[in-house]
């Protein structure tokens, strides 16, 4: 209410009054700015709540804010990546923690599991630090040869099989096969030996003569180890190995007809898909389709490539 005889139009409020507001209005902004303040200093603690990852073996120590010394210790060991890790002294004051982390790799199995007709060693189960290679020695019966599968991956040179780089807990599988023994007669005969070389290639064309005289030579090999030459056996009987392809409807493969073909070799097959068709490959060969041309691994007995064809269907297909 005004006072008698004051216009409202034209009222001041009284000095006091005026310094009353004027003092609650800077008490207000100096509490926004320090409210604006503490969010600045709480996030800059924040921007230093993680570390970069560190190295297998190292220790490093970090400065955090403001978290609890649980947090700390995460905050640590998340520091070591996919590594295991020991973290601990973490000590918090109002707007920081410290600790220290020492940082080690993960332990993976490698386990190894072996055929009659050969040995490996080591012949055992192991323990590996993950990203490390390892490696065996394979020593196949005579008239074997060996061949190595797995989940490991790996290659197989002369007697020493080496890993891929170890991710996860995986196999190494060793199968000793006897060798087939080559018909008398002449030809080309082609063996893959990984990370092979022209006399190992003679000297394994030979041995496919087993006990018979034998004649090879013109090895030459690619840098894959597929290696090829000439071989003639004396008297003999047992033939070499039959490769049949097969096709079904809307495509075609070629070569089309059985393949004879020599221990140890690959064959590469052309898959020719009708328009608006994508093809696909099973059978006993096994091996690798990229491009509608399909590869089979070393062929060590008889056995299929059957092409197949299926419709390609689209998102907004009506079929």
């Amino acid at each position: 209410m005004y006072p008698p005889s004051v216009n409202p139009g034209r009222w001041r409020s009284p000095s006091w009054m005026r310094r009353i507001a004027g003092s609650t209005t800077n008490i207000l902004r100096l509490l926004v700015l320090s409210l604006a303040w503490a969010a600045g200093a709480s996030a800059q603690f924040d921007s230093k709540s993680t570390l970069d990852c560190i190295p297998n073996g190292a220790t490093s120590s970090g400065v955090f804010g403001p978290i609890g010394s649980q947090t700390c210790v995460s905050v640590l060991v998340a520091a070591c990546c996919s590594q295991h890790a020991v973290a601990g002294g973490c000590s918090c004051s109002a707007s920081q923690c410290s600790g220290s982390v020492t940082c080690g790799a993960i332990p993976r199995t490698v386990t190894p599991l072996i055929g009659s007709n050969g040995s490996v060693v080591p012949s055992a189960p192991f323990v590996v630090d993950q990203g490390s290679t390892t490696t065996f020695t394979v020593t196949p019966n005579a008239g074997f040869y060996a061949e190595v599968t797995g989940t490991c991956g790996g290659q197989l040179v002369g007697s020493s099989f080496t890993t891929q780089p170890v991710l996860a807990d995986c196999t190494v599988i060793v199968n000793f096969l006897t060798q087939s023994c080559i018909a008398a007669g002449g030809g080309t005969g082609s063996v893959f030996i990984p990370g092979g070389n022209s006399q190992a290639c003679v000297t394994q064309l030979v041995s496919y003569c087993c006990a018979q005289t034998a004649t090879a030579g013109g090895c030459s090999c690619d840098a894959n180890g597929q290696c090829s030459g000439s071989i003639t056996c004396g008297s003999g009987t047992t033939p070499l190995f039959t490769v049949t392809p097969s096709s079904g409807p809307n495509g075609s493969i070629s070569p089309s007809s059985p393949l004879i073909v020599s221990n140890g070799s690959t064959r590469t097959f052309t898959l020719t898909p009708n328009a608006g068709y994508a093809s696909s490959v099973t059978g006993t060969c096994s091996g690798t389709l990229t491009n509608n041309s399909f590869v089979t691994r070393p062929i060590h007995g008889n056995c299929t490539v059957v092409a197949s064809f299926s419709r390609i269907l689209f998102a907004d297909s009506f079929e």
